[in-house]
């Protein structure tokens, strides 16, 4: 299935709101307020099974200046075998000013899955980035299949992060890469709301790396997710999204 949806965000008499909101199956976009001003939330929701093996998704947000806009998703995505690899383009842009946090819910490679996921991100002068990415490997008792995760983020027009995380097999339970681990986890951000370097637990490891062009990028490696929960900062924005916003 190919697809491609389309999100921009700007600042509006109110608060942010969306001037384009378009999508395709598979993927829904709902929108709702936050609780914090100013900002507005957009649900990522998954309107059919997957990623499935052949699937090329293309995601598009562009955040203006002054908007702010929270990423999340109401569910976990499964990634899926099938006759062909699996893709999800993500492309993201920050105009100078413009705030944007993103936290969907993980993505979980099943055992037959061969799924890419390419994130590029551009974030202008003085815009604010909190980015996390979650990923669970295999279901209950299941070992995954294939999947990359490969990201690609600018800050004020400078290169800011090349990271790419590969598993499956062979090799991807190694102690170089994520040993017994079955969760991993990242934040990218350029400025701290408060939720600080990572924390700590009594199984899994992390580690804050500081960034040339700014911020830091935060890695960590669990069990299971609510012991990555306790590895990685919090959300910066509120969970709870009030009413619908309105189109621009």
């Amino acid at each position: 299935m190919n697809a491609c949806a389309r999100v921009r965000a700007v600042a509006g008499r109110d608060g942010t709101v969306f001037e384009v909101l378009r999508a395709e199956a598979p993927l829904g976009l709902f929108p709702a307020r936050c609780a914090e001003p100013g900002w507005a939330r957009l649900w990522l929701v998954g309107t059919a099974g997957g990623p499935l093996g052949g699937d090329d998704v293309e995601l598009r947000v562009e955040v203006g200046t002054g908007a702010a806009l929270c990423v999340a998703s109401v569910a976990a995505s499964v990634a899926l075998g099938g006759p062909a690899p699996s893709l999800l383009r993500v492309s993201v842009l920050v105009e100078p000013g413009g705030r944007l946090t993103w936290a969907p819910e993980p993505l979980v490679v099943t055992a037959h899955a061969d799924h890419r996921v390419e994130v590029d991100l551009e974030a202008g002068t003085e815009a604010r980035v909190w980015w996390r990415d979650e990923l669970v490997l295999g279901r209950h008792g299941e070992r995954p299949g294939r999947c990359v995760v490969a990201v690609r983020a600018a800050l004020g027009g400078l290169p800011w992060l090349r990271h790419d995380l590969a598993v499956g097999p062979p090799g991807w339970d190694a102690g170089a890469v994520v040993g017994a681990y079955r969760v991993a986890g990242s934040i990218l951000t350029n400025h701290d709301d408060g939720g600080g370097g990572p924390g700590t637990a009594q199984v899994g490891q992390a580690a804050r790396l500081p960034l040339e062009a700014g911020g830091a990028f935060t890695v960590a490696l669990a069990p299971d997710r609510p012991t990555l929960a306790r590895l990685l900062p919090p959300v910066p924005v509120p969970r709870s999204p009030h009413a619908f916003a309105a189109h621009a």
